[in-house]
């Protein structure tokens, strides 16, 4: 009996492995709407879920997992945050590079009205992080 169950546990996982056959375990799509939130959690507490930032329109998202109504997009290596799942639309016609390379930048300053510019150039929209800083020393 200990053989039988043992091959057929080793059957229904195989079969289920060949289901799976090459299918990655994400998908891409582009955030759509107006500035969408990105949480760093599903919000479960009683305020709702922590506020990473908000991203643009047209952004590649690559999904990874999905919980209620929000879906769980890897940013980068090591970061990930949550959005809701109106704002990205699936898209089966992108696919990922193994890496993306600037195309070209620029840097600019204005004494006047005592700003610097960085404007990079790239060939895909890709999630990224900003901040401003006032009066930096």
């Amino acid at each position: 009996m200990k053989h039988c169950c043992a091959a057929l546990l080793l059957m229904m996982t195989t079969l289920a492995t060949a289901q799976n056959g090459n299918k990655p375990a994400y998908w891409l799509g582009k955030s759509v709407g107006k500035l969408p939130m990105l949480a760093y959690g599903l919000g479960d507490d009683r305020l709702g879920g922590a506020k990473m930032g908000y991203i643009d329109t047209g952004i590649l998202l690559k999904v990874v997992d999905s919980a209620h109504d929000l879906y769980k997009v890897q940013l980068s290596q090591y970061h990930s945050a949550y959005l809701e799942k109106q704002y990205i639309s699936k898209d089966t016609a992108l696919k990922q590079k193994p890496f993306y390379l600037l195309n070209s930048w620029s840097t600019r300053g204005n004494d006047a009205e005592m700003v610097d510019l960085l404007a990079l150039s790239m060939d895909e929209k890709l999630p990224y992080k900003s901040w401003m800083e006032i009066a930096p020393a």
